[in-house]
């Protein structure tokens, strides 16, 4: 939530509203110069075809209310927040019955300590069967690793290893 004084300073147009452009200014194309000064070998195509397939691994491990599918990918804090959110799922008996997603767009990239930080925005229809029918829903994800770490492959390929240094992941269902 912002304050006030920071909201009046984010909301461009004074409609009130404060829209992801305007919380994130940049173009996609400063955001991926910004990302390729640090990883020559980023690719947006790639990237984009990562960020679907685990919106996709996201949404089935909802429908199918088994989070220990998003361990791995994770971390404690948002991990914790999805069992507290799998848990209402079920209570709810609210099933997922189709998506699609609408666009992945870069938003940012900033260094933070030793982590590059990646924000990106994806829009997606969604319908919740037994809650309401399709709408539209935007979601601001939030990618790290480790400072430093370049793209080797695909990230599809990387499925299996740490975003953070690369090693083989052999994860329990506590991660």
């Amino acid at each position: 939530l912002l304050d006030q004084n920071t909201s009046e300073l984010i909301d461009k147009d004074n409609d009130g509203k404060i829209l992801i452009s305007e919380y994130y200014p940049l173009t996609e194309e400063e955001v991926l110069k910004k990302v390729l000064a640090v990883d020559s070998n980023f690719s947006k195509t790639d990237f984009y075809a990562w960020v679907k397939h685990l919106y996709s691994i996201i949404l089935d491990s909802l429908d199918k209310k088994n989070y220990n599918m998003l361990r791995r990918f994770e971390s404690d804090y948002l991990y914790n927040r999805h069992v507290s959110l799998f848990e209402d799922i079920k209570a709810s008996g609210a099933k997922i019955s189709n998506y699609a997603v609408k666009g992945v767009l870069l938003k940012d990239f900033k260094i933070e300590g030793d982590k590059d930080i990646l924000i990106v925005a994806l829009s997606a229809s969604i319908n919740k069967e037994n809650i309401y029918d399709d709408s539209y829903q935007s979601y601001i994800l939030t990618f790290a690793r480790k400072h430093g770490v370049k793209t080797m492959c695909t990230l599809l390929e990387k499925e299996a290893n740490c975003p953070n240094c690369g090693a083989v992941l052999d994860l329990n269902s506590d991660g």
